[in-house]
């Protein structure tokens, strides 16, 4: 996992990995994602006091009432409890309470980066948001404004990007650093491959599949390369 990017050290956690105020967030985060207040009271049998502490993160549920809502979301308790993205996607919802704790990063299905020859875009409509801790995206050095998932298509990047996985790409780093991942648009045609720049001016776009060869950009291939952004190797943890 480490060898796609370097990233930072995780913050410190207990013995146990359970990040209690993070499990706060992403609790209030599973309320609003399973309909707000009055659905959740309905869905998980909650009383509405308790909820409403839970959303101001005021009280930490107990596993019971953390896993009555987490199955009420449609996410997993693992999630709630350790998942620093915590995969909770809820369209054009917003996060109600402590808008400083989470931030949303868009989503954008129809824009699929090949892993082979390369692929057009179809849409560049986001398709929906993913609530993020925006600590965690700080510390791992993104720049959240500039932030964005696409799907990768094709088989070329396993095992470590597989078919159809999420990519969370840091757009704001367009400059190429040899051994990285990118996503990058050449001539029309947006691709995600590892990248070796050449001292000739060449570049190699590399496959981590190995039944795929390097393929070499020419110079005037290069001209028309444009680099959408870094592929983060937090992608592996979805």
């Amino acid at each position: 996992m480490e060898t796609v990017n370097p990233i930072m050290e995780e913050r410190p956690r207990d013995s146990l990995g359970v990040d209690e105020s993070a499990i706060r967030s992403r609790v209030a985060a599973a309320i609003e994602v399973g309909g707000g207040l009055a659905a959740m009271v309905k869905k998980t049998g909650i009383p509405r006091g308790t909820l409403e502490k839970y959303v101001a993160r005021t009280s930490a549920p107990s596993f019971a009432n953390a896993a009555r809502i987490a199955f009420a979301a449609g996410v997993s308790l693992e999630q709630v409890a350790y998942s620093p993205t915590v995969a909770l996607e809820y369209g054009a919802a917003k996060v109600a309470s402590d808008p400083d704790s989470l931030v949303t990063i868009p989503r954008y299905d129809q824009v699929r980066p090949s892993a082979g020859h390369g692929a057009a875009v179809i849409s560049e409509a986001p398709s929906t948001r993913i609530a993020f801790e925006r600590r965690w995206l700080t510390e791992l050095g993104i720049q959240i404004s500039a932030a964005l998932i696409l799907p990768c298509q094709g088989d070329s990047m396993e095992p470590t990007i597989k078919n159809g996985a999420p990519m969370l790409i840091d757009a704001s780093v367009r400059e190429i650093r040899n051994g990285f991942i990118y996503v990058f648009d050449v001539s029309g045609d947006l691709m995600v491959k590892r990248i070796e720049r050449l001292p000739d001016g060449t570049i190699n776009l590399i496959s981590d599949n190995a039944k795929y060869p390097p393929r070499n950009l020419a110079q005037h291939e290069v001209e028309r390369m444009t680099i959408i952004g870094r592929v983060h190797a937090a992608v592996l943890r979805f």
